[in-house]
């Protein structure tokens, strides 16, 4: 049949006898014994969302396969999906051949198939987190996340890598489902909702043969997620040498300290100053650090041995270990004060693992402790340097502390990262290129070296309860702990070369240079900080001089510097109309008569709905600023819609959601905050 101009099948008449004879003749990879296909398939549905008994539910209307957009499978129903799905896995059992399916959203896609997967035993699901899938195996065929290799929508990624076919959708016709309209089964499907679907399938093949051909790999090759490829080339350059190999097998980590490690686990620092919230600043100025992560990767200390447990200190000596080792400790404090008139409040209240009955928080700001009591902290000696410069501590114990020896990060994993930088640096000419997509590639690359050094050593593993009708983590004993965590350093399989507390250090280093941009004064009054940018009133240029000439001679005395530029120097971002900031995560800007929004939990798009910031009146709601998931556990069973009578089972009911800015009083009480007039 024809459907959206292509000619396609149904689970019924699909060639399945001369698309198996192809598939013999199929290049394959051995993955763990298996006969795994250089061949590129693709999985997608479209699904409506529906209120039936007030129960917000949604059902699969549409499905499809693409097969190298040679074979098109496409179906209507539940009953047939499960048809195709078992017709596929008796062809490729005759000759013992696996398969690749990709899906441009799979977690999403997961919750309406798995249920009729089921059946299947060996149905094994890799996910990192609830509702966030990498993988999932029934017999023959492995359903993989395309998504996770770009971390870009499918729209934005074909934009970026310039896949017409994906493409066509916004650019030619201009497409787009309108996901209100009620649709089924056996609904009709005009012409334009028959294209899009045909072109995101096929999009999908599209996108990945361009990851396969951009970095040479194969199905096997292929890594699972975008940090894979930085992961990869930085394990070769440390796995091909037999002293780095050595030398981290003399590392290791106990359950303790890697508990504590993950306690003190934090990410960038973003925050807004309280003295400026809903304040309209005119001529405003932003700075942003060059690749500001790989400051502290190239040029300052991390631990580089095991961690050792001190017992027996003293205050005294407490201090001299702050300065000579690197320090991992636990830290009750009695009273904690941000100073008079400081707004760089950098202890979050996340950091605090005092039971919340215990611990007393006499004012916040937005998620930041302005004064509390009774907390307790798990500190390295970075962070709780920051505290003693912006907070008053009355009264503090330490009840564990732990060190390791100072040292940089090997050589052949600088090296690798200070590649990427040469790399990245020499693709600038292409920016607003079509080739752009290659300089955007490195960049990419050079934040997941970063995301490679927060990964953690033992993965929590995840599965649906339908019993008790959510996802369920399930931990690891702490015997378990201490067997995996000598096993990952002292393995021989040759694959590990990340020390998980790197990742740690080079936060607080990161939150460190920060600090001391703020410091500097090269933004005469801060307004807004974000991991590496600071915007605000009033542009110092002899001190953003004399800052960049210090990181510059850091870089200079460790070989950092490449035509000119190195990691950490400071570049003008803008200078804006207008800026204003209503929380962390929450600014909006006039540029050039444009306005932009970066706002967590509403999409960039939600600019149109102003025409300058000077339209925002307090409380202010965005509409529709964002999707939300309604995720229902169900076993399979018949609804009935519009006459039609369909098999369904678990599913995501999408809703359209507002965004609200509150007034100051609001975003305070809403958030249970207070802020002390004495620090104004």
């Amino acid at each position: 049949m024809i459907f959206g101009n292509e000619k396609v099948y149904d689970c019924n008449d699909f060639p399945y006898g001369k698309w198996i004879k192809e598939l013999t003749k199929k290049p394959y990879n051995k993955k763990k014994g298996e006969k795994l296909l250089d061949y590129v398939c693709s999985f997608d549905t479209e699904t409506t969302n529906i209120i039936i008994d007030d129960k917000k539910q949604a059902f699969v209307y549409l499905w499809g396969f693409s097969f190298d957009n040679k074979y098109i499978c496409i179906g209507r129903t539940m009953e047939d999906f499960t048809k195709f799905i078992d017709n596929l896995i008796e062809f490729l059992s005759m000759y013992q051949l696996h398969i690749a399916i990709y899906c441009h959203n799979l977690s999403f896609d997961y919750m309406f198939i798995f249920d009729f997967l089921a059946k299947y035993r060996d149905n094994k699901i890799f996910a990192t987190d609830k509702n966030d899938i990498v993988t999932f195996d029934i017999p023959f065929i492995q359903f993989r996340c395309s998504r996770k290799l770009t971390n870009l929508k499918l729209d934005q990624a074909c934009k970026k890598y310039n896949i017409e076919v994906g493409k066509l959708n916004q650019d030619k016709y201009n497409l787009d489902l309108d996901y209100d309209i009620i649709r089924t089964p056996e609904s009709e499907l005009n012409e334009r909702e028959q294209l899009y679907f045909i072109h995101d399938i096929k999009s999908v093949v599209l996108l990945v043969k361009k990851m396969l051909q951009i970095y040479g790999d194969t199905i096997k090759s292929i890594p699972l997620t975008a940090t894979g490829y930085v992961r990869r080339r930085c394990r070769r350059a440390c796995l091909d040498d037999d002293v780095f190999i050595k030398n981290y097998k003399r590392l290791d980590l106990t359950p303790e300290v890697y508990d504590m490690l993950k306690d003190n686990r934090k990410g960038g620092d973003a925050h807004g100053s309280m003295f400026f919230y809903g304040v309209k600043i005119k001529d405003a100025v932003g700075v942003d650090e060059i690749s500001a992560y790989l400051v502290p990767m190239l040029n300052d200390y991390m631990p580089m041995s095991k961690f050792y447990e001190r017992k027996d200190f003293t205050l005294e000596n407490f201090y001299d270990y702050l300065k000579e080792y690197c320090c991992l400790f636990d830290i009750h404090i009695d009273h904690i004060t941000l100073k008079q008139n400081d707004d760089w409040d950098c202890l979050s209240k996340s950091w605090i693992i005092t039971s919340p009955k215990e611990a007393e928080y006499i004012a916040e700001d937005n998620g930041r402790i302005i004064e509390a009591k009774n907390i307790d902290l798990t500190l390295n000696e970075i962070d709780y340097m920051l505290l003693l410069k912006h907070y008053d501590i009355d009264g503090f114990e330490i009840k564990s502390l732990y060190t390791a020896y100072k040292g940089r990060l090997p050589y052949q994993l600088r090296q690798v990262i200070w590649d990427y930088f040469k790399e990245k640096t020499d693709l600038d000419i292409y920016k607003g290129t079509e080739l752009e997509y290659l300089r955007d590639n490195k960049k990419g690359e050079l934040n997941a070296i970063f995301g490679m050094m927060l990964t953690e050593i033992i993965h929590s593993s995840w599965k649906i309860s339908k019993k008790e009708n959510k996802w369920i983590e399930e931990d690891n004993s702490n015997a378990d702990k201490y067997y995996l965590l000598h096993d990952y350093f002292k393995t021989n399989k040759r694959c590990h070369f990340t020390y998980f507390p790197w990742g740690n250090w080079i936060v607080s280093h990161s939150r460190a240079y920060l600090d001391l941009i703020h410091e500097y004064n090269i933004i005469e009054q801060h307004v807004y900080h974000d991991t590496d940018s600071l915007k605000g009133k009033g542009l110092n240029e002899d001190n953003l001089k004399a800052y960049n000439e210090m990181i510059y001679a850091k870089n200079k005395a460790n070989g950092y510097v490449y035509k000119g530029i190195c990691p950490g120097m400071l570049e003008i971002d803008a200078y804006y109309d207008n800026f204003v900031h209503y929380g962390s995560k929450c600014y909006i800007h006039d540029y050039k008569g444009k306005t932009s929004i970066t706002i967590a939990g509403c999409h960039k798009e939600c600019a149109d709905q102003i025409s300058s910031i000077q339209d925002i009146t307090l409380p202010f709601t965005f509409k529709d600023a964002t999707m939300t998931a309604q995720h229902n556990f169900e076993d399979i069973h018949y609804i009935e819609v519009n006459g039609c009578k369909i098999l369904t089972a678990s599913n995501v009911y999408l809703q359209k959601s507002d965004f609200t800015i509150y007034t100051w009083n609001d975003f305070y009480n809403k958030n249970k905050m207070l802020v002390p007039h004495k620090t104004f």
